[in-house]
């Protein structure tokens, strides 16, 4: 695995909340969109390249769930949260 730090110029946007909505690489055609709900937690981020959707990640109480396009795989992965651990460590 390579260790270089990556040196290209990613564009960033955020919404009126300060939160990310998007990062974009131009070079490799690549870009990510985030989507939050009214209590500005996210609720799904969308990975596109060429301007085709490649992925989508549902995030939903503690757990991730991936979808992905190409070849129409979908799979499921299960994250811990800060707050899921704080409340098993109580």
């Amino acid at each position: 695995m390579s260790k270089e730090i990556y040196d290209k110029t990613l564009t960033t946007s955020f919404n009126d909340f300060g939160k990310i909505h998007l990062i974009e690489d131009a070079g490799k055609n690549l870009s990510m969109r985030f989507y939050y709900g009214p209590d500005q937690q996210r609720w799904y981020s969308v990975l596109s390249q060429d301007g085709t959707d490649v992925r989508t990640t549902i995030y939903a109480n503690g757990y991730e769930r991936l979808q992905k396009t190409a070849g129409h795989v979908s799979s499921i992965t299960l994250t811990e949260t800060l707050s899921s651990s704080r409340k098993m460590a109580s």
